[in-house]
């Protein structure tokens, strides 16, 4: 996954290079670390350490903020369910048959089904196994509860959802193997893979092209078309011209994977507006049970107004304006029509209904706008037979394959400790705005055009050589624990000290021969190939846990380092964002928020040489752009203003502030 998420983060770059050069004809070095990469892709983790000194710990397969939200076992095999809310929670119980037990303060709330989870699971279980996964989904899905199946690769190869959406390509022609389609989807391009070439078919031809490219310098004045829009109510700025300064982004995203995208763009001076429901972050208050157990408040204190305080939303939401508007009422319509005029991209990851219910469809946006580029990020699409299916990305990994590959030899499947299709649809979803942004730069008339991003098939993507493996086998591979199917030997070994491991992975003879050394391990042992190796695993695996169990973590790792082996310190979230690494290419952020006050966040994997990202604005506070917004930009009068705040369609918080 860190290759995968780290390529994107290398796309992005070369994307925002690529419109920066046709500003200033000039190229740039871009940067992108692996380790910052992942690092930056926690959903929560290190904000939970920053804001409540609160170290996350493995819990399983389930989260630890609620439940159910989890892979379970039944009838016929496995079902994901992602209970998140406490309404979602209260009809999952119903629908499974534990409805009596919602008075019982064990499992009222959802913090108290997962104090209670064991008991909680041993009632859930005879309903789980007397339904096949199709049957739970069908259940689930029909009272709005999210789930999905947990299929293997060959089973996700024959999904009815996927097949009817097109979604295979099989470049190498009828009976090839199937590769994954796009991860995105754009309305003016069809996408389509080509085969791979044979090495030098196409050398000619290309030295023939080399001669009558001319260099982007050579350009006058950019190739681009001015933006659509005035610049009239963008944030003043001394700071130079960033690559993305004059694009203005419309964010009606929420939670994880449409925010992250507008972040990355509004780090590279993109003018992001989120535009939220007076309801969209809850309401006046916030329980001491849901601040305890989620650790995400500074200082574990809702504080006077919680929610401008929340650590998630402070970290996926720096470098953008924020306005309240009630879409589902004509005046809010109205206005959010006004804001379109004026606008670049419109990003939202509703379900496929909710545009089209709002009379804001792509095809209505596109009258009001005809460069206004549309992106949007429904779990499963707009269409096939799951297209209106309920989704979070808890349950999306599970469905896109990803987690019945991850667990031990004698295990089911496991989710991932995040919710991890959602950052992988928010990589995406940054990557396809700026080819659009690029694609509308270059082409004539100026058009934008609609991206579809269906978050199953983007992290479908993101395992690509295993559902090729599984085709070539005819088999699904077993669950490999740490192992690799290659290396050997490979695993994650206890060190000295509370819950302190180390990751080290043999990757050639000469790595082998330094670790047997270290391991005191005599000629007999070094001699081992790496067939033998894999056999010999259990045996291995026990003579080096023994070994890094006396052994200080940190220290341990630099040794092997330092010896050409491959090891890295399995870090916390307090070791993550103090360690030294990290801190000597300035990868967190320092920011200073209102309400939250001053804490560090997961800066930008992507440096570019030239145009860096910044960081120029804290998380917005519910509503605080409105005047700024409506006045400057849609020329908004004070008392119109007035008027909006009394009948509701806008606010600066919760109850109308």
């Amino acid at each position: 996954q860190p290759e995968y998420a780290a390529a994107v983060y290398g796309y992005i770059g070369a994307m925002v290079a690529l419109l920066a050069r046709e500003e200033t004809g000039r190229g740039q070095t871009v940067d992108v670390s692996h380790m910052e990469t992942m690092a930056s892709l926690h959903q929560w983790t290190t904000v939970r350490w920053t804001h409540g000194r609160y170290i996350q710990k493995r819990i399983g397969n389930r989260y630890d903020t609620t439940h159910p939200i989890t892979v379970y076992p039944c009838k016929d095999g496995y079902v994901a369910i992602s209970g998140s809310s406490e309404e979602q929670g209260q009809r999952f119980m119903a629908v499974s048959g534990l409805g009596e037990y919602l008075d019982d303060p064990r499992f009222a709330t959802g913090v108290a089904r997962l104090q209670n989870a064991d008991a909680f699971d041993a009632l859930l279980m005879p309903w789980l196994m007397a339904h096949t996964a199709a049957e739970i989904v069908e259940i689930c899905q029909t009272a709005r509860v999210p789930a999905g199946p947990v299929p293997g690769m060959l089973e996700l190869l024959a999904d009815a959802h996927l097949a009817a959406r097109g979604f295979w390509q099989q470049p190498d022609g009828p009976g090839g193997l199937r590769y994954p389609g796009p991860p995105f989807r754009f309305s003016r391009h069809p996408w389509a893979l080509r085969p791979a070439p044979a090495l030098g078919a196409d050398t000619t031809a290309i030295l023939a092209q080399l001669s009558s490219i001319r260099h982007p310098a050579s350009r006058e004045g950019g190739a681009g078309h001015a933006p659509p829009h005035s610049q009239v109510g963008e944030p003043a700025s001394s700071s130079p011209r960033l690559p993305l300064a004059g694009v203005r982004v419309l964010d009606l995203s929420r939670v994880w994977a449409g925010p992250i995208a507008a972040r990355i763009l509004g780090d590279f001076g993109a003018d992001v507006i989120r535009v939220e429901a007076i309801a969209a972050r809850g309401g006046l208050r916030v329980t001491e049970a849901v601040v305890q157990q989620s650790r995400r408040y500074p200082n574990n204190e809702a504080g006077e107004r919680p929610w401008n305080r929340e650590g998630m939303f402070n970290k996926f939401n720096r470098n953008k304006r924020a306005v309240t508007l009630q879409l589902n009422t004509p005046q809010g319509k109205a206005i959010f029509e006004d804001l379109v005029r004026h606008a670049d991209i419109v990003l939202e990851n509703y379900s496929p209904r909710v545009m089209p219910q709002l009379g804001l469809g792509y095809e209505r946006l596109k009258e009001l706008n005809p460069g206004i580029i549309y992106i949007a990020l429904p779990g499963y699409g707009w269409s096939g037979p799951s297209r209106d299916w309920v989704a979070y990305g808890t349950t999306l990994e599970p469905a896109a394959g990803l987690s019945a590959l991850m667990g031990y030899r004698d295990s089911g499947p496991y989710k991932s400790g995040v919710a991890w299709a959602d950052p992988v649809a928010g990589l995406n979803a940054a990557a396809a705005m700026l080819v659009a942004l690029y694609d509308r730069r270059a082409s004539i008339d100026g058009a934008g055009q609609s991206i579809e991003l269906a978050q199953l098939e983007a992290m479908i993507t993101f395992i690509g050589e295993e559902l090729l493996g599984a085709q070539v086998r005819g088999a699904e591979r077993p669950r490999p624990g740490n192992r690799h199917p290659y290396y050997a030997p490979q695993g994650v070994y206890p060190c000295a000290g509370e819950d302190r491991w180390i990751a080290v992975s043999v990757t050639d003879e000469a790595a082998w021969a330094v670790l047997c050394a270290e391991l005191g391990l005599g000629p007999e042992h070094a001699a081992l190939r790496r067939e033998e190796r894999h056999t010999a695993h259990d045996a291995l695996d026990a003579a080096i846990a023994a070994w890094t169990a006396g052994q200080e973590q940190m220290a341990l790792m630099h040794r092997l380092q330092g010896r050409g082996i491959a090891a890295a310190a399995a870090l916390d979230a307090r070791q993550l964002v103090e360690d030294p690494h990290l801190a000597a290419r300035g990868f967190f952020a320092t920011i200073t928020h209102p309400d939250a006050g001053t804490f560090p966040f997961p800066g930008q994997p992507a440096h570019l040489s030239e145009t860096p990202a910044t960081f120029r604005l804290p998380a917005p506070g519910l509503g605080e752009h409105n005047r700024e917004v409506f006045s400057g930009l849609l020329a908004i009068t004070d008392e119109q203003l007035e008027e909006l705040r009394a009948a509701r369609i806008i606010a600066g918080g919760p109850v109308g502030g």
